[in-house]
């Protein structure tokens, strides 16, 4: 009796845990940020919707990624990367919609705007800084996120 009952406790633990993932967010290519992660969180969410579950994301930027969550590119470094340029508004309401409608978290990494000189009033406000990337995910994973890695 006691191994069936160690037995279920397992399975209710494993099957009631919340769904929870942590974004390495890296890249600096548009199309890989639209596909890998403004694409995917929906669609991860409705998943674990339809089990009953509701999916905790949280998104850690750094290297090439900074330039998607500075809300005016003219005003930095990111001035003359004309795609980012055209595609900003497209983006900035797109990772704007998945914070609000989906709860998606934003860290970024401190070190890494000091080295790129980015304000905290540069980014979009539904941004955190943090103290360095490392932190944030070594954080985050001791929460329960599971790590995946868009670069």
């Amino acid at each position: 009796m006691t191994k069936l009952f160690s037995v279920w406790l397992f399975l209710a633990v494993t099957l009631a845990a919340e769904p929870k993932v942590v974004f390495a967010l890296s890249t600096g290519k548009i199309a890989v940020l639209e596909k890998r992660l403004i694409a995917q969180v929906p669609l991860l969410a409705e998943h674990y919707a339809e089990r009953g579950g509701k999916l905790k994301v949280a998104v850690v930027i750094y290297g090439d990624a900074y330039r998607f969550f500075v809300r005016d590119p003219r005003r930095s470094s990111y001035a003359h990367d004309r795609a980012l340029l055209m595609a900003r508004p497209r983006l900035g309401h797109a990772l704007k919609k998945l914070h609000e409608r989906y709860g998606v978290r934003y860290d970024i990494c401190g070190m890494g705007m000091k080295k790129r000189r980015i304000t905290p009033g540069m980014l979009y406000s539904f941004v955190r800084p943090v103290f360095n990337k490392n932190a944030a995910l070594i954080d985050w994973q001791n929460r329960g996120y599971a790590y995946v890695e868009i670069r």
